[in-house]
């Protein structure tokens, strides 16, 4: 009699987690409605949250979102709305104005991910010539943003790859019909969010576009990200796209070593282990630049 209870009580106490991570979700997409965060619910434990790192090394987490990783320095944008969420302090910086505020050849290392897809090329370009300034001889800065090849592949043969949690909770907290959206909508969200056909009648021409040209991968890119802004009020929007021959093209000439990673495979002991890679790893690109 115990057996058959113990055995109900597991069912049950799964269930009900299965309801409050639900019900978690559906209060945080409300707070999130703008966009400007991705959220998922990940069980870890405390000592995931530490790093592998030297206390004598510099090490900088660029776009941090208030996320704080042991050993390295938060740098991010300031805003009046944003700047009371975080729980840790933080080095204000606009990646799209500044200089990052370090000497030259003084970080050891920069972990940036999931903030390139917000911000135009230009401002990239010149984020990672300032990364190759501050680094030292030998330093790594660690990109992660998602991978547009991949997005692309999804696009085409993906299938129910988009039916997933964190996609279709983003378009319901927006009051978007799922059953109006297929696998054209949900790629356009992850490359250039503004430019969704249920935000504007004008956005159609984008659907279209995509839908037109469906085996012609650069222009799909070229359409989608051109023109798109960074706008303050949708942070969290995506405008711009990324795989690996592109980061590769902003790098060259800064970088000794341009290495196409994995997810917690780091080339730099320092962003290696449970801290690190967290978001979306399930359509991310990782690449290490080493100095």
């Amino acid at each position: 009699m115990f057996s058959v209870s113990s055995k109900i009580t597991v069912k049950e106490n799964i269930l009900v987690k299965n309801i409050i991570k639900k019900f978690f979700y559906f209060i945080l997409n409300i707070i999130n409605k703008n966009g400007s965060y991705v959220i998922s619910i990940i069980k870890i434990n405390k000592h995931t949250l530490k790093s592998n790192n030297d206390a004598n090394l510099l090490n900088l987490n660029i776009g941090s979102g208030g996320y704080n990783i042991e050993g390295f320095k938060d740098l991010d944008f300031s805003s009046n709305k944003y700047d009371l969420e975080r729980s840790t302090k933080f080095i204000k910086y606009d990646l799209r104005k500044d200089p990052i505020p370090f000497k030259d050849n003084e970080v050891d290392n920069i972990y940036c991910s999931h903030v390139i897809e917000h911000i135009e090329d230009k401002h990239v370009d010149n984020f990672i010539k300032e990364s190759s300034r501050v680094l030292k001889k030998g330093g790594v800065l660690r990109l992660v943003t998602p991978d547009r090849e991949f997005l692309y592949e999804m696009l085409i043969k993906g299938g129910d790859y988009w039916r997933n949690n964190r996609i279709t909770n983003w378009f319901y907290s927006r009051g978007i019909d799922l059953e109006k959206c297929d696998e054209i909508d949900f790629f356009i969200r992850e490359i250039s969010t503004e430019k969704l056909r249920f935000f504007s009648e004008k956005n159609l021409k984008y659907y279209n576009e995509v839908k037109n040209n469906l085996h012609n991968y650069n222009y799909i890119f070229d359409i989608l990200n051109q023109n798109s802004n960074w706008n303050e009020e949708n942070m969290g929007n995506h405008i711009n796209s990324w795989d690996y021959e592109k980061i590769k093209k902003f790098s060259q000439g800064y970088f000794t070593s341009i290495i196409k990673s994995k997810c917690k495979g780091s080339i730099s002991k320092s962003m290696q282990g449970d801290a690190f890679d967290l978001t979306c790893p399930e359509m991310s690109i990782y690449v290490d630049l080493r100095k």
